[in-house]
């Protein structure tokens, strides 16, 4: 039996996002000012957010950064950066955004890969403390 293309993409897309295929799977508005969290920016189609679920998220997800603050999806095709109290306009993807109490700490814009990730978001939360 031949598998067809959409259902082997469907299956590769649970693969890279370890099951979260959602761009933006939660009210964006859940929970504001409920201590910190990290949401990150991205839109439908880009390939740099795709690389970023592929290579960032299982691993911020298994990390102690998590349990700090949690990650949080927002497709900006589907809600409104202006929901959020941000310190200026989204202006690449993905763009996480360190979030504590509802505004923004500080960002990281753009890819950066895993490892620079990782220590640039320990210095960001180090600084929002």
């Amino acid at each position: 039996m031949r598998i067809g293309f959409s259902i082997l993409a469907a299956a590769l897309m649970l693969l890279v996002a370890g099951g979260d295929t959602g761009f933006a799977a939660r009210d964006p508005a859940a929970n504001p000012g409920s201590g910190k969290e990290l949401l990150v920016f991205e839109v439908e189609g880009c390939t740099y957010c795709a690389v970023f679920r592929r290579d960032v998220l299982a691993r911020y997800q298994r990390s102690p950064l998590n349990t700090e603050a949690p990650l949080r999806f927002v497709d900006l095709n589907k809600t409104s950066e202006e929901r959020y109290a941000l310190n200026g306009r989204i202006a690449m993807v993905p763009t996480a955004v360190l979030m504590s109490e509802g505004r923004e700490v500080d960002r990281l814009a753009g890819y950066w890969g895993p490892d620079n990730f990782f220590k640039l978001m320990a210095g960001l939360l180090a600084r929002a403390d």
